[in-house]
């Protein structure tokens, strides 16, 4: 009996990079990170890919200030996500999935 060998795919994907078009450096993430600038050696996200999941990226540190629901895409400048700038504090993923038709859905929080 053979019993086929499937490959573990993580259900929650985000590369960030550290200038516009995907360039500069990468990280990958499969999880929330509090601090970006303690992960990433950068205070700025310029672009970013949602391979899998929905995440929520956040101007400061520790989930504070604006926030920005990002659904899986590509984000080829922060102000594809809404943003004012490129200064992301911090991100976790979404628990919330959302459904929907349309091509984009881009939300921006306020707290």
């Amino acid at each position: 009996v053979r019993i086929p060998i499937t490959a573990k795919r993580d259900p929650t994907l985000l590369r960030i990079y550290e200038r516009p078009d995907f360039g500069g450096q990468m990280m990958e993430f499969t999880d929330d990170c509090p601090n970006v600038y303690d992960r990433f050696r950068y205070n700025d996200i310029f672009s970013c890919n949602v391979m899998e999941g929905y995440w929520i990226f956040y101007e400061q540190p520790n989930y504070r200030g604006r926030q920005y629901f990002l659904r899986p895409g590509e984000y080829r400048r922060f102000s594809d996500w809404g943003g004012f700038n490129s200064s992301i504090g911090s991100f976790r993923l979404s628990s919330v999935k959302h459904h929907s038709n349309h091509s984009t859905y881009k939300h921006r929080f306020h707290i």
